[in-house]
This record gives structure tokens, C-alpha cells and sequence, in this order.
């Protein structure tokens, strides 16, 4: 968008409900101390807005085209996605046994080869929280395990587990954009992952491992539900968690004792065990 009229579009979004407004320039350079208004040190600029999930998308796109602005791309993130979500995947991401490749990367071995390619559900291995449950996926033996993914987003963590040898796995949002681009990664990657609702019946039952990378505020709301969900001497991991947030996360998961956390850029991955 032209940088002299980045603050009006700004302005129509904040009036259609928009929480907050970002503008990026589209050097990718750094601006220190820049006048006020003075928008027009570059020459055009990214605007990024952050609306609340149950914003009508399409009134929106409406409203800001008629208010004569074109909008080439309007794309919006759950909840509790927002916060955390990270870089799009460009290039392969290794994670041990695991790794995360764009859709048309050639690979002579597809072995726990991961194909995404960055979409509007958060998770492609870009971000730490991501990146944290892949490390530990990449490690772990999964044959003859069942495992939940709570919070699928993209699929990426349960179609890790697939490639993994989990026997049974089951991906569920609340957020049915996620579950759309679920199901077509799953497809895409040729792994056999039952993809659902969250108050659909596959979430139901137990499984051997339980894993959920939302936002720690979630995950205590979750809590209950989720170790409902894990089997006896069942592994659950947990992440989207900061490490100031960690002694009320494992306050609120009683009955499972925690290794200790491992950290990356300030987000932590609690993995933990059923007594």
C-alpha cells in the first residue's frame, strides 16, 4: 500500500473493529526514531492488523473496500494463534528425526519429511513453540502409541506423529479454518490422521500421548479435559507456554509429574507423565 494513505486505511480498520494496527516496511529494514506520521520513509507499506476471532471477514474486506481501499490479501488468525505465530516455512527445517519442507521441495528421502506450506492455521516449525514439540517428536517412539493433538492448527505436530509410527493418531480444533487446512495437509502428506472438532467423538476416549501447543491461559482452562484424555502412564507435552508461566501450568495438571522444562527463546516445553 502507498505510505500516505497506510495511516487512513489504519484508521477505517480500527473504526471496523480492529484491536490493533501494525505498519512494516517493505525494505525489511530497521527505522529508528522516525517522526510522527512519517510513514513515508518508505515508499510503500505492509499493514497488519489484529482483530478478535469472531470478527465477520467478509463484512469487513466489504467495508474497507468501500471505503476505497483494495485489499489484496485479508487473512485472520484464531485466538490463540495470534501471539505465537511464526515465519513461514521457506526452506527445509530440521528437527532430528523430523523435518518440515515447502510442499515442492525435492528430497531424495522422504523419511519423517514434513510437506507444508505456510497457510493461515499457525504451525509450520518456524516458531519456538513449534519447533520445541518437533524436537521432541523427532526423538520419541511412537509405534503402537495413540496420540492426540489438541489444538491441531495446521496438522503439523500430528502429522509428525504419524511419521513417527503412532498407530492411531487424532488432530482437533475448535477453529474450522484449521481444520480445513488439516485435513489438506494430512492428505498431502499421506499419513493416516482423523481429523475433527473439538467436541467431535474421536477426541473422546485415551490415548498414550496427549500433545497441546496453544497459550498457557488455554491450557489451564483445558487442563481437566485433557488429562480426562490421558491414558495411565501416558506422556503428555505440553507448549505456548512462557517461562514465567510455568509453576500455574503445572498447578493446574495435577496427578502428572513434569521433567524439567526445556526453554527456547523464553517459550518452554513441559513434558510430562501420568502417575
Amino acid at each position: 500500500m502507498a505510505s500516505e494513505l497506510a495511516e487512513q486505511f489504519a484508521d477505517v480498520l480500527v473504526i471496523n473493529g480492529a484491536l490493533a494496527v501494525s505498519f512494516y516496511g517493505d525494505d525489511g529494514g530497521d527505522v529508528l526514531e522516525p517522526a510522527p506520521g512519517e510513514l513515508r520513509l518508505w515508499p510503500s507499506v505492509a499493514v497488519e492488523a489484529l482483530f478478535p476471532l469472531e470478527t465477520d471477514v467478509e463484512g469487513v474486506r466489504t467495508l474497507v473496500r468501500t471505503a476505497g481501499f483494495d485489499v489484496a490479501q485479508l487473512d485472520f488468525l484464531g485466538d490463540d494463534d495470534w501471539s505465537v505465530h511464526g515465519t513461514a516455512t521457506a526452506s527445509e527445517l530440521d528437527f532430528g528425526g523430523l523435518s518440515v519442507v515447502p510442499r515442492n521441495a525435492s528430497r531424495d528421502n522422504e523419511a519423517g519429511v514434513i510437506r507444508l506450506d505456510p497457510g493461515l492455521a499457525f504451525g509450520t516449525g518456524g516458531h519456538a513453540t513449534t519447533a520445541l514439540c518437533l524436537r521432541w517428536l523427532g526423538t520419541a517412539d511412537l509405534r503402537n502409541r495413540s496420540v492426540l493433538d489438541y489444538g491441531c492448527g495446521s496438522g503439523v505436530l500430528a502429522i509428525g506423529s504419524a511419521k513417527r509410527g503412532a498407530k492411531t493418531v487424532v488432530a482437533v480444533d475448535h477453529d474450522l479454518q484449521a481444520l480445513s487446512a488439516c485435513r489438506d495437509n494430512v492428505a498431502y502428506n499421506q499419513v493416516a490422521v482423523e481429523v475433527g472438532a473439538t467436541t467431535s467423538a474421536c477426541a473422546n476416549g485415551r490415548f498414550d500421548v496427549v500433545i497441546s501447543n496453544i497459550l498457557a491461559g488455554t491450557l489451564i482452562q483445558l487442563s481437566s479435559t485433557l488429562i480426562q484424555r490421558l491414558g495411565h502412564g501416558g506422556q503428555i507435552l505440553l507448549s505456548g507456554i512462557l517461562v514465567a508461566q510455568v509453576d500455574e501450568i503445572r498447578a493446574a495438571y495435577g496427578g502428572i509429574i513434569f521433567a524439567p522444562p526445556v526453554i527456547e527463546e523464553g517459550w518452554v516445553l513441559l513434558h510430562g507423565h501420568r502417575t
